[in-house]
C-alpha cells in the first residue's frame, strides 16, 4: 500500500498537463504586507496591503485569461505586460512569466505592486 501512493504521489508531481478553466493548478510565489512604496518606505509608512507575486506556468495562465491588451514594458527590453486594476502580469523575452496583484487590506480593493 505505502508503495502504491508513493507512485501515486510522484505521478502528480509530474504532471504537466496545462490546467484547463475552472480547474484549479497548483499556485506558489511570495507574499508582503508593505505600504505604499515598497522600495523606499517611509519610516511612519502604514503597511495597508499585501503584495502577491508569483510565476511560471500560474501566472502564464493568468496572462492569458486577461483580457486586457499586452504592451510593451517599459521596465524590460522585449517584455510584454497587461494590467487591469492592481493585477498585473508579464510575458518576459525569455518565454517566462510572472504575475502580481495587490490588495488593500481594509477594502480588498486591487493597487499595483510592481516596480521595475
Amino acid at each position: 500500500m505505502r508503495g502504491v501512493l508513493i507512485g501515486l504521489a510522484l505521478l502528480a508531481a509530474q504532471d504537466t498537463t496545462p490546467a484547463q478553466p475552472n480547474e484549479l493548478s497548483k499556485l506558489t510565489g511570495q507574499l508582503v504586507i508593505t505600504g505604499e512604496s515598497m522600495t523606499d518606505p517611509a519610516p511612519d509608512q502604514k503597511s495597508d496591503r499585501v503584495g502577491l507575486f508569483w510565476d511560471g506556468e500560474s501566472a502564464k495562465r493568468v496572462y492569458d485569461a486577461m483580457q486586457a491588451k499586452a504592451v510593451d514594458s517599459p521596465c524590460e527590453e522585449g517584455m510584454r505586460q497587461k494590467s487591469a486594476g492592481g493585477l498585473e502580469c508579464f510575458s518576459h523575452s525569455d518565454g517566462t512569466y510572472a504575475c502580481s496583484a495587490g490588495i488593500m487590506l481594509a477594502t480588498g480593493k486591487t493597487r499595483s505592486v510592481s516596480a521595475c
